[in-house]
């Protein structure tokens, strides 16, 4: 081989690396469930993908996508939603510099803040329609169908804004709706709470009660159930309760429903990588040691672990919310 087909090959070699390392670090975020039909940029989407900035996910009629960002950020897509990850970028070691962006450009979806919202809340947006949400550490649901915004907010505040200035405050327990077209707006007490913030409230009164959890998590989904402790992972100040209850929590969970051990492994791990081997370990001792279904194997529980750890172990700086205030 001679002197320059060996430079030119060393080059291409580099290239390549630089192209691999680049994508890498350009990942955004993880999908850590989809239930039906899912695409990513017009191609199949499947648990354990990533995202990246400029991404747009649809999902297909009695579907969803649930997703961590690298920030801990947590979305849950509805049904019949088109989404798009417009503008992330996120540095643990440069916070004023990090930012979120996204556009719901039909349907709805869950927002679960992360330490973007939680340290630098101005450099978070969500757009629908002509309109952009501001969100204040919250946990909201919202809905456009092409006309009309609705939030519903469970913690924190949401303000929506039109192009002219006008506004529109959402806080706990309210419901708000706009009409882009014509700025027509309402904000009242939410009538049919979101079944998600039921569900960790009760968890949240008595977390160490697994017939408790048990109960509470019993009229959700199993993807509806995961999006529960999410909530109170990266909402535990709110709710009052500690890692050691949270640790306790993500065990009771287990054992009312092994189905999602690998799934609470992956979730608990990226939404707080500083007590990973505490999640993994509960998780190990209450799933059924006569499983064989492939999602409470021990391995994959382990994979799942190690997998949110290093997403989440980029966030630095704590947990979103493991320690009461």
């Amino acid at each position: 081989m001679s002197t320059k087909i060996r430079l030119f090959s060393k080059l291409l070699l580099i290239l390549l690396l630089s192209f691999q390392f680049t994508h890498a670090m350009a990942d955004a975020g993880k999908v850590f469930n989809v239930k039906g039909t899912a695409v990513i940029n017009g191609s199949e989407l499947r648990s354990g993908d990533t995202v990246d900035e400029g991404d747009i996910i649809k999902t297909a009629n009695n579907s969803s996508v649930q997703i961590i960002m690298k920030d801990r950020t947590v979305l849950d897509l509805n049904e019949n939603t088109r989404f798009q990850v417009s503008k992330y970028s996120y540095n643990k070691d440069k916070p004023a510099k990090n930012k979120s962006s996204f556009t719901l450009l039909k349907g709805a979806f869950r927002y679960i803040s992360g330490l973007i919202a939680k340290n630098r809340p101005q450099n978070v947006q969500i757009s629908a329609g002509t309109a952009t949400i501001g969100i204040r550490g919250s946990f909201d649901t919202i809905s456009f169908d092409g006309t009309t915004i609705t939030v519903n907010t469970s913690i924190g505040k949401a303000t929506i804004t039109l192009p002219d200035g006008s506004t529109v405050t959402v806080t706990k327990g309210q419901t708000g709706t706009i009409n882009v077209s014509t700025g027509a707006s309402s904000v009242n007490p939410t009538t049919t709470q979101d079944p998600v913030a039921v569900a960790a409230a009760a968890i949240a009164e008595n977390p160490n009660d697994p017939a408790a959890v048990k109960a509470a998590l019993s009229n959700l989904s199993d993807a509806d159930a995961i999006v529960a402790i999410a909530v109170l992972m990266n909402n535990a100040a709110n709710y009052g309760i500690d890692s050691a209850a949270l640790v306790s929590i993500v065990g009771n969970a287990t054992a009312a429903n092994p189905k999602l051990a690998t799934a609470l492994a992956f979730v608990s791990s990226a939404l707080d990588p500083e007590n990973s081997d505490s999640y993994k370990n509960t998780i190990l001792e209450n799933k059924p040691d006569d499983s064989t279904d492939d999602a409470d194997d021990t391995s994959a529980v382990r994979d799942a672990s190690s997998s949110g750890k290093a997403l989440g172990g980029g966030g630095g700086g704590g947990g979103t919310g493991a320690s009461p205030s």
